[in-house]
């Protein structure tokens, strides 16, 4: 039977929060979907959890990975393994309200334009990144720092329009919404670096529109998988010496090379900040490790 959206939920060591978040997806009051898991060669008890749902209930695809695979990879797994003309990521410790898959599909079915939906964010849980100082003055200058800004904004329009309201606001939520499975597709790159998030927004909006529906119907944990600092995720993600010095160097030579001269260039005291602010951000890691 053909469904009309793929879930793609890509695991690794997530038995703490693996339970709740499938049950999560199988309350949605939208059901025609598959869901795709990708165990990405776990060691803990995410293999026993997961083939206790698939004998339960015939919309879900499990696969198990020899190795790991990596994280990028077991999430373009996921992505590649789908044929529906739909495709959304879930995170394995963020959850859905039960109306999330049918609102979103609702409003790419009637708006042909618009390629992605997801609807405004509310985060829970607690980060797991410590706080360096209590001083408020302190806190507030490390605000005016931060990389990325909380959730995610509607793009309409000209590309040049939409490409300058990505990058002014960095959403990397984004990537957490619902989108046409053959653009998503188009739109992948295949090189890990820090943002890559946000390139892959910055293609896929060259097909099309982005959607925000102006309700929360979603919630991302703060103290889950993806609140390391930046020091990890650097280290994880950019290769190059330059690329470990100033994080995002490889971000910026992508949108040189991908987004436009003149769109690059329009936006250029954007790419200046962003490598100021992110070379601060690897500063001030350092002093929390040493704290």
């Amino acid at each position: 039977m053909s469904r009309k959206i793929t879930i793609g939920l890509p695991v690794y060591n997530g038995d703490n929060f693996l339970k709740n978040r499938i049950e999560n997806i199988l309350s949605q009051t939208y059901e025609d979907f598959e869901l795709i898991i990708s165990n990405n060669a776990s060691t803990d008890n995410t293999d026993e959890i997961c083939k206790q749902f698939v004998n339960k209930d015939n919309r879900i695809k499990y696969f198990i990975q020899e190795k790991n695979k990596g994280g990028l990879c077991n999430f373009q797994f996921v992505l590649d393994a789908s044929n529906t003309p739909y495709f959304v990521w879930a995170g394995v410790d963020d959850i859905w309200d039960q109306n999330f898959l049918k609102e979103n599909i609702d409003f790419l079915e009637k708006n042909q334009n618009f390629i992605g939906s997801i609807s405004q964010v509310e985060k829970f849980g607690e980060s797991n990144q410590r706080e360096l100082s209590s001083n408020r003055k302190i806190k507030n200058i490390i605000k005016q720092f931060r990389w990325s800004k909380y959730g995610a904004v509607e793009a309409t329009g000209n590309y040049k329009r939409k490409a300058r309201i990505y990058l002014q606001n960095n959403s990397a939520q984004a990537i957490y919404g619902i989108f046409k499975t053959t653009d998503l597709k188009k739109s992948m790159i295949n090189k890990s670096f820090l943002a890559m998030d946000l390139a892959i927004i910055l293609n896929v909006l060259k097909y099309g529109d982005y959607h925000v529906i102006p309700k929360k119907l979603i919630k991302f944990n703060m103290g889950g998988f993806s609140s390391n600092g930046i020091n990890a995720s650097t280290k994880k993600l950019n290769h190059s010496l330059i690329g470990r010095i100033f994080p995002y160097y490889p971000f910026t030579k992508w949108c040189f090379n991908n987004i436009g001269k003149t769109i690059f260039f329009n936006n250029i005291f954007y790419f200046i900040k962003l490598n100021i602010t992110g070379e601060l951000a690897i500063i001030y890691d350092h002093l929390l490790v040493k704290k």
